[in-house]
């Protein structure tokens, strides 16, 4: 091996330098005959060389050649040279890593243990999947980047490889996962589709009368008032009887006159509808046993009608069957059901106000509120309630502090609560903070600031990244497109002393004409193109307040930012 590629501490002496490498002597050795100096891994190799031409003659000669005088030394006269060997190995060194962030100072003879513990030696990760890693990051390597780890689906307690979890991840059998049909519950995913089928309260079913098709939460209203809906009715079911009665008496007796019992018939259906009329404030589905009257007023022998006597002992068979049904909307509105007049208004959910729009009558009502289906939808409806008035409160909120609005075109963005914030990006690296919109005039174009504090795109992970980005503004339709002026961005120094002491860290740039970010906004300013530099501030410039002679842009937990649009070089 050649000489040590260490950084020396102090600078090595003269004599301690290889003549050949030109680096500090590792394992030296000194040439008796002329007391020059090289180390033994440059010596050795030339010796070797001059003899390669005839391999005999370097077994029978021993001699090699000074490099320095040329003059021939016997191989018995090159002897280890401790005395400067020790001197060397004495000397301080700093670790072979500083550049990737070793403060480690002591001699080189004690480089090699060191070595092996080093936190910034790169080492091969021990689930041999071919990555050298800094050891220092070996363990959050081996936990979270490499490809061979483990990891533990949370639902089913299955373990996959690092590989297999992406694909199993999105179709875990018992993740937790949102019906689709938005009924605000969360069901395992092996039962959703059974739960989709037959326990959703907002899953599809036919009517069984119209076969229309209604969410299953408002079927029940539906069937209410549904024109196709069978009912039986008083009415209908005396006049089938009726019907059947006199077809019966027409069969038993031919000698009676069709036109009498026809007119008979209708006498009747009045009487009948008469009688239903009494008796519909009881059940409202009693069925009257009424006789023709062209049968009571036929005389026979002894003034009873044998033939009439037999039909009124069948009449309770009869009346026993089920009256067939007829549509609704054949049906009087004034027919009562279970005490409820058909045709009255539907009540609404007492949750109405909250956007449940369940209607019915008051059973169907009070059963709705205790369906625990039910319940659990309107509490999903008063959380969206309340995450919206929450949002909504805090847009005002966030108007009401920043009123009046700056329109000089600088704004300085103050940052509160900067370590708390950098937290929640490093574990939402997509979160982005926005700055209140500020105008360059009035009237004047609207900006607006946004920050990723844990650094976005190549600076994701280790700088602040910075953008502006424009607003659809009240003024747009008489400014002058696309936006070219030039804007600077700075992290403003809070050290103490005057503002000519102070050292900002500055950025600035020209917009170009072809640039898209800088074209007329749209009307969704979350669609808003932002322009900026991912890697603004390094996170090492981050650190709490330093010294009286360092620059220091985190006080309290507190950064300020500063956007300013300058004038255009035109202008």
């Amino acid at each position: 091996m050649p000489g040590y590629t260490y950084f020396f501490v102090d600078s090595v002496p003269k004599q301690c330098i290889c003549p050949i490498c030109k680096l500090p002597m590792q394992a030296p050795v000194v040439l008796t005959s002329c007391q020059h100096v090289f180390c033994d891994s440059c010596l050795r190799p030339r010796h070797r060389r001059g003899h390669s031409h005839n391999r005999a003659s370097l077994d029978l000669d021993s001699s090699l050649m000074c490099p320095l005088d040329e003059q021939r030394v016997d191989s018995r006269n090159v002897k280890s040279s401790v005395e400067l060997s020790n001197q060397i190995e004495n000397c301080m060194v700093r670790c072979p890593q500083e550049p990737q962030g070793c403060r480690w100072v002591d001699i080189v003879r004690n480089v090699p243990s060191h070595l092996e513990t080093c936190r910034y030696v790169a080492v091969l990760c021990p689930q041999n999947c071919g990555d050298m890693v800094c050891r220092a990051f070996l363990k959050e390597h081996v936990d979270h980047a490499c490809s061979r780890r483990r990891r533990l689906c949370q639902f089913c307690r299955n373990s996959f490889s690092a590989e297999e979890y992406p694909k199993h991840e999105g179709t875990c059998p018992d993740e937790q996962v949102w019906c689709e049909n938005k009924c605000g519950l969360r069901i395992p995913r092996r039962k959703l589709a059974r739960h989709a089928e037959h326990e959703c309260v907002k899953r599809e079913v036919g009517c069984s009368f119209c076969r229309k098709r209604f969410l299953f939460d408002t079927l029940q209203t539906h069937i209410q008032q549904c024109t196709l809906k069978g009912v039986t009715t008083p009415v209908s079911g005396q006049q089938s009887h009726s019907s059947n009665h006199q077809q019966h008496q027409q069969q038993q007796q031919p000698q009676y006159n069709t036109s009498t019992s026809t007119s008979n018939s209708s006498s009747n259906d009045a009487a009948i509808l008469s009688a239903v009329g009494k008796n519909s404030s009881g059940t409202g589905t009693s069925h009257l046993a009424v006789t023709p009257e062209s049968t009571l007023d036929k005389p026979d022998s002894g003034g009873v009608n044998p033939q009439f006597n037999s039909q009124r002992r069948q009449q309770p068979e009869a009346s026993a069957e089920a009256p067939p049904p007829v549509p609704r909307r054949a049906a009087s509105a004034e027919c009562l059901d279970g005490g409820r007049v058909r045709g009255a208004p539907p009540i609404d959910c007492p949750l109405k106000w909250c956007g449940c729009q369940f209607k019915g009558d008051r059973a169907s009502v009070d059963r709705h509120q205790r369906d625990p289906a039910a319940s659990a939808h309107h509490v999903t409806l008063l959380a969206e309630l309340g995450r919206a008035q929450r949002r909504e409160l805090d847009s005002l909120k966030r108007q009401l502090r920043h009123l009046p609005l700056v329109h000089s075109g600088r704004l300085v963005w103050r940052v509160d609560n900067y370590a708390e914030k950098l937290a929640d990006s490093t574990s939402n690296r997509e979160l982005e903070f926005c700055s209140v919109p500020f105008y360059t005039g009035r009237p004047g174009y609207r900006l607006q600031a946004s920050a990723f504090l844990n650094g976005n795109g190549s600076g994701a992970g280790r700088y602040l990244s910075l953008y502006v980005k424009l607003l659809p503004g009240e003024f747009d339709p008489i400014l002058d497109w696309p936006f070219v002026r030039p804007i600077r961005m700075r992290l403003l120094d809070q050290r103490d002393g005057s503002a000519g002491s102070r050292r900002h860290l500055e950025e600035s740039f020209t917009p170009d004409p072809s640039w898209r970010h800088f074209k007329r906004p749209g009307r969704d300013a979350s669609a808003a193109f932002g322009f900026g530099f991912p890697k603004f501030a390094a996170h090492e410039l981050l650190r709490p307040e330093g010294g009286s002679d360092e620059c220091c842009y985190l006080r309290d937990n507190v950064i300020f930012l500063e956007i300013e649009v300058l004038p255009d070089a035109a202008e």
